[in-house]
């Protein structure tokens, strides 16, 4: 993973983390926002991609039906899969 430099993310007070080169800084911040919301909010059986963050990765898939997500995670005896896409207004 290309990293770029350590910011600090609104979501995640005094912890510097590093984006790396490939996310918009959008997408990292949402990222961040709702792996830290799930976590602490709705499921701790949670999987994600991209980040390094404080929270432990658990082997549930990041891929169904041939596409990856950026994050997943378990609710009752089902799994999650969600994706993030940033994009330009002007490109919609």
């Amino acid at each position: 993973m290309a990293i770029n430099k350590k910011i600090v993310i609104s979501t995640l007070p005094g912890i510097k983390l590093e984006k790396p080169k490939n996310l918009t800084p959008e997408h990292f911040e949402l990222l961040c926002f709702f792996v830290n919301l799930i976590y602490n909010n709705i499921s701790q059986i949670i999987n994600y991609d991209h980040v390094d963050l404080p929270f432990p990765k658990s082997p549930i898939p990041l891929k169904w039906q041939g596409k990856y997500a950026d994050i997943s995670f378990k609710t009752g005896n089902k799994i999650v899969f969600i994706n993030i896409d940033v994009v330009d207004q002007d490109k919609v």
